[in-house]
This record gives C-alpha cells, structure tokens and sequence, in this order.
C-alpha cells in the first residue's frame, strides 16, 4: 500500500468529504455559479454597506482557528503540516480570535451608533439573536446528543442551551464557544455603552482599551479580549477621519497604503510571539495571553487601509475568500464535530492536551493536512451555513436607511438578499 493510500483510508469520513467537497464546487462554479453565488452571499448589514474585505478576514481568520486546532488537538498526526508555517499554525491560531473581536468591534458599532428608538433596538436585539443563536444551539443540541458533556445533569445541559456561561455559569462544552460567550456579552453591553458615552464614545473607548492593555490582568483570557472591542470602536473612528481625505493625485489611496502596510509589518512581528511594544520599547507588561498591542494596533491598521484602500479592497476581496467569510461561523462551531468524526475517540474535555490514542497514528505528510483532511471542514461547513444561518439571516433581515458617510470600498449588496426588500 502506498503512502498516499495509506492516509487517505486512516479517516475516510475526512478523505470522502474533501472529495465530495473538491467534486460539489468543481461542478458549481462550471454549471451553477450563479446559484452559488447567490446563496453564500453575506446578507447586507442594516448601512447597506458591506465590506467585503472584512469577509475575507474573517474567512481566513476562522480557516486559521480551525487549522490550529486540527494540529494542536490531534497531536502528533498533523505536526508535519504545522511545520510548513510554524509561526502562523503555533501562533495565528490563538491570534485569530482577537481579530475575530476587533471585526465584531467594529460592525457591530456602526449598526448600534444607528440605534436612535425602541423599534431599532428591537431590530438590533433580533438581528443578533437570530445570527448567533440558531446555530449554536444546533451545535449545543449535538454535543449533548453524542455523549460528549459529562456529567449530563440538568443544570450542564441548561447552561449549554442557553448559553449560561455568558453569565459565569462554570462549564461549556464545545471549546470554540468559550469567545462566543464574550460576544453575546459585549452585543448586550454596547448599546447601554453607546448611549452612557455619547458623543464622546471615541474618547472613553482610547481611554478603556490603555487601561485594559496596561493593567494586563492575570484573569480569565475572557478578559483579555475585552480591549480588542473597543480596538474595533476606534478602528470605526479612523475610517471615518481617513475617508474625509480627499483623493485627489491618488493622496488617500497612498496614505491607505502605507497605513495597511504598516499594520501587515506589525502583524508579521507579531504573528512570531514577539510583541513589538513590550519587547522593544518596553512601554506595555508582556500579555501572557499573546493579546498583544502589536496585534490591536497591527490588524487595527490592516483594516483601516483596507477600507480605504480600492487596491486592497479589490485584491482582498474576491469571491473565494468572501466565500470562507460567509461561511466563517460555520466553520468556527462545527469543526470540532468533524474533527470527532475522524477521530471518534477524541474528547472534547481533553483537547489541548496529548490524547493517547492518536499517538500510534504517527505525524502525516504535509499535504494531508491541507489539501486531504481540512478542506471536508469546508463541506460541511457549507452545508450547515445553507441549512441553518442563512436562514436564520433572511428572517432577520430588515431594510434599513444606508448611511450618510460611505467609506472608499467595494460595495456589493447580494442579490439573494436584496429580494427581501
């Protein structure tokens, strides 16, 4: 048996659903691409405005979550992949969720600071119940189902439907969940935020996010998060003042640029476990997280050029990646289950730790991690976003009034959505 045999039959589940994926989407994109495109398109945000560069951050910020815990949980079968890019595997992984939070920063403020009645809170409140709810319940529903909660007494089993531990409660299951927990938190807390800081919501957010990075609290990662929320807030406030640059010559164009280029030096700097600000000038304590100001300030500035950008945005941007940016949730929830059907010993209350079982496996090639075991991540990630968030989304939708300032981007309303108006 060859080696190529050999690891394609160690977890045929994963082995049948790359293929099924690679088949699916060779067979679309050649005789259904306008159904594909119409259904994996993001729903428009209640500005109207959607930014499609975000998408594709998010995209590959949840494929980079995944990959990470492909590796890490499943020690050592996927080490030979890490080492292809060992400081984005060993680093991006734990990374990628800040990043997740300045993202969710900074949407989520622009669709609160339009927030102006209790008819809008009311549209906020259920646009977000029904974007975040459904599929984690679906997923909570699932790991009770198959035995992983232990012990499955009433009150774990309420707590994981109802997403208790956003109020402390002690225990949840599915591990991705543990940051979901703070961003139902912060979609609660924004509005009373907003409203409590008003126009000087730009000033208490600089102010909160120094003493949040400064007091480097030994606590709960939970916490550590927090600052990258209000990372998104300022990261809002930047685009606005960058897009009242006029473009005449080309001069916003070029300053979004430098800045975007700016942002990637601090990142790639970061994205080695070095903190730029605590190792080199010293002026913050080393988060032991690795919720680092270099990666706040990196990715901040990515995002700001980004917006500003019509290079970026148009390079960043493309369909395949807006495709991983749709279906990003998706992939953050259900990952672990696939990676259980592969490996059904696994046990979710031991990830993070060397499971025995998987020792024997030995460590795969390099490319049966890319391109044989994680893409089937992608399949039945696709199929969970068209059964289950989308249409979640369209119940949600509501036409709303776009904005009166628009920010130099791509704007691409999709066209399944735009019927429910």
């Amino acid at each position: 048996m060859s080696s190529f045999e050999y690891w394609c039959r160690l977890c045929p589940a994963a082995t049948i659903s790359t293929a099924l994926f690679i088949l699916i989407a060779g067979w679309s994109v050649l005789f259904r691409r306008k159904w594909v495109v119409e259904k994996f398109a993001a729903p428009p945000p209640t500005s109207h405005v959607y930014y499609g560069a975000l998408d594709s951050y998010r995209g590959f910020a949840a494929c980079l979550v995944a990959f990470a815990h492909m590796v890490f949980w499943c020690y050592p079968v996927f080490y030979g992949s890490k080492d292809v890019s060992p400081y984005l595997i060993s680093y991006g992984g734990n990374k990628a969720v800040p990043i997740f939070v300045i993202l969710s920063g900074f949407l989520i403020f622009r669709s609160v600071r339009k927030i102006d009645a209790i008819g809008s809170l009311r549209d906020y409140t259920r646009r977000r119940f029904l974007r975040i709810f459904p599929l984690y319940l679906a997923t909570a529903i699932a790991v009770i189902a198959i035995g992983q909660m232990a012990p499955r007494s009433m009150s774990n089993v309420l707590s994981e439907l109802f997403m208790l531990r956003s109020l402390s409660y002690p225990t949840f299951v599915n591990p991705p969940a543990w940051s979901l927990y703070v961003e139902v938190c912060f979609y609660i807390f924004l509005p009373v935020y907003v409203l409590a800081t008003g126009r000087w919501v730009t000033l208490a957010s600089l102010g909160a996010f120094v003493v949040l990075t400064l007091a480097d609290a030994p606590g709960a990662r939970e916490l550590h998060l927090w600052k990258f929320f209000f990372v998104g807030i300022l990261v809002s406030w930047a685009s606005d003042r960058l897009s009242d640059v006029t473009n005449r010559y080309g001069q916003r164009e070029v300053l979004a640029l430098a800045i975007a280029a700016f942002g990637v030096y601090l990142l790639v700097y970061d994205f080695k476990g070095k903190d730029w600000f605590s190792t080199k000038i010293g002026i913050v304590p080393k988060d032991p997280k690795g919720y680092t100001l270099g990666l706040a300030l990196g990715f901040g500035l990515l995002v700001v050029g980004s917006l500003s950008s019509r290079l970026i945005s148009t390079i960043v941007a493309i369909w395949p990646l807006r495709f991983l940016g749709t279906i990003s949730y998706s992939i953050y929830l259900v990952h672990p289950f696939y990676l259980l059907a592969a490996f059904p010993p696994l046990r979710f209350v031991g990830v993070g730790q060397p499971q025995e079982f998987l020792a024997p496996i030995g460590v795969a090639p390099a490319w049966y991690g890319f391109f044989v075991f994680f893409p089937g991540i992608l399949l039945w990630s696709s199929i969970t976003y068209l059964l289950i968030e989308r249409p979640a989304q369209t119940l949600g939708w509501k036409k709303q009034q776009p904005e009166p300032r628009t920010l130099p981007r791509i704007v691409e309303e999709p066209t399944s959505f735009r019927r429910a108006a």
